[in-house]
């Protein structure tokens, strides 16, 4: 299961920290998330078949996670990883957010989910179909889950942080991003079943289709970039590469 924890003025000197996880079909291939130049400079993996993104970062210190979202699916559309794509080129996260809802409506795309953070606030956008048009909403101090079966904050928190991999896990306001860390990745690596069956947990191991990638993200009070860490593979078995270190 696709899923992001986000902390949202949580953690001390960090007002966004995240953990994301994407699960995907084996045979669609994407390249890790790396540097793709531009103004803002922008960190974020790249689909093969459809050139956009599911997530990245921005040297503005905007993160944007995109999922897909339940509902009717057509193979002909254009693909909504445009949608984290371009949002990736704003320079904050209310106008990410705002080209999301924007970018959804002119090309249509299948439904998706997208969260937009950055040093200022967080924004959440949902894109159900023409029918709803795109909804666009400031997301509230705290922490916040996402999934593409779940909308905004609809899988519980806690029962995320009790399925952690070795116990349950807490985020108390204040924390370090030093100790907030290994916990996110404990969240990162969880094989318990969250909502039903194993396809339902954070790492998924199965026939066709798995957890392919995994992602810690974290942005500076002063609105810069201070950590993207991605995993190339399920997080369990894959370790972390720093992708800012490495675009240097």
């Amino acid at each position: 299961m696709c899923l992001l924890l986000a902390l949202v003025n949580v953690v001390e000197g960090h007002p966004f920290v995240a953990v994301a996880n994407r699960d995907e079909y084996f045979d669609r291939q994407s390249d890790g998330p790396a540097s793709r130049g531009g103004d803002p400079e922008v960190w974020c993996g790249l689909d093969r078949r459809a050139g956009g993104t599911w997530l990245g970062m921005n040297a503005a210190g905007v993160a944007v996670v995109l999922t897909n979202r339940r509902g009717e699916q057509d193979a002909t559309r254009t693909s909504r990883g445009g949608a984290a794509r371009g949002a990736l080129d704003r320079k904050s996260a209310r106008d990410a957010s705002a080209f999301a809802g924007a970018w959804a409506t002119i090309e249509v795309p299948n439904p998706f989910s997208m969260f937009a953070a950055d040093a200022r606030g967080a924004w959440f956008v949902s894109w159900a179909g023409p029918d709803d048009g795109a909804r666009v909403v400031e997301v509230a101090p705290g922490l916040h889950t996402l999934t593409n079966t779940h909308d905004l904050d609809e899988l519980p928190v806690a029962k995320v942080l009790r399925a952690a991999d070795g116990g349950p896990v807490a985020f108390p306001r204040g924390m370090s991003l030093g100790r907030a860390e290994p916990m996110l990745r404990r969240v990162a690596n969880s094989h318990a079943p969250l909502d039903g069956g194993p396809r339902s947990a954070v790492c998924v191991h199965g026939e066709g289709r798995g957890t392919v990638s995994s992602a810690l993200l974290a942005i500076r009070a002063d609105g810069g970039p201070a950590r993207f860490l991605a995993a190339d593979g399920p997080p369990c078995v894959t370790a972390y590469r720093d992708v800012l270190r490495a675009a240097r």
